[in-house]
């Protein structure tokens, strides 16, 4: 039997930079990061950082220029396009700032949407979405579209669904950038609440030191690479 990985995540001397005409540009530096179960880590800086870039190369979504990045102790660099794409749907959510739901669907459709892509049978899908919806406090908008929502309510079933795969790990960018302050301490307060029910630990790249300051954790990305460490 396999032992469980000490992190939930682990980054090993991740780097990356980008062309920019006849230089490169260097976004990420060596960086390291190790991430243990229900654990909430803040990740902080001035825009252009590379705070976002970091999210998506730990979610698998960018090839890094070198370095590690493991999840449950699954190697996710060395892993071929259709294993990583598992991986993330098994193993990572994703909450962005825009909620990205799918305006054709409903609430309950878009929540059961990571299900039905890894074949899961449609009915025991949409049972485990509606379970999600009722967490997030939306059982009765399962049937509304995105449009019929509010900016707080679509980004609640932004989380559920994130949630739904029950994943070991959430990055979520920037996830009330676009909401008022009230509805972002609400979901701010759900995604704590529902970490702790689910055991998920959550990477949070935010603008928001006061959100960041009642994290585990809060590091700050300063010309590519961690310049502090709170805990």
């Amino acid at each position: 039997m396999s032992e469980t990985p000490v992190y939930v995540l682990e980054c090993r001397d991740l780097s990356k930079s980008y062309r920019q005409g006849p230089q490169r540009l260097l976004v990420l530096d060596n960086v390291n990061l190790q991430l243990r179960q229900a654990e909430h880590l803040a990740i902080v800086g001035r825009s252009g950082s590379g705070k976002s870039t970091l999210l998506h190369l730990l979610g698998g979504l960018t090839d890094s220029d070198q370095g590690t990045v493991l999840v449950n102790g699954i190697n996710l660099t060395a892993a071929s396009a259709s294993e990583r794409a598992k991986i993330r749907n098994q193993k990572i959510g994703f909450v962005y700032q825009f909620h990205h739901l799918l305006p054709e669907f409903s609430a309950l459709e878009n929540v059961a949407m990571p299900l039905l892509l890894g074949n899961m049978e449609r009915r025991f899908a949409y049972n485990r979405a509606e379970k999600m919806l009722e967490s997030v406090g939306l059982l009765s908008r399962a049937s509304h579209r995105q449009a019929e929502l509010s900016g707080g309510e679509r980004q609640r079933v932004a989380i559920a669904r994130a949630l739904v795969t029950r994943p070991a790990l959430v990055l979520a960018d920037e996830p009330t950038g676009n909401l008022d302050s009230e509805s972002a301490e609400q979901v701010f307060q759900l995604m704590r609440a529902l970490s702790q029910q689910h055991r998920t630990a959550f990477i949070v790249v935010t603008h928001d030191e006061s959100m960041a300051n009642t994290m585990h954790r809060s590091l700050r990305l300063v010309d590519g690479k961690f310049s502090d460490q709170s805990s």
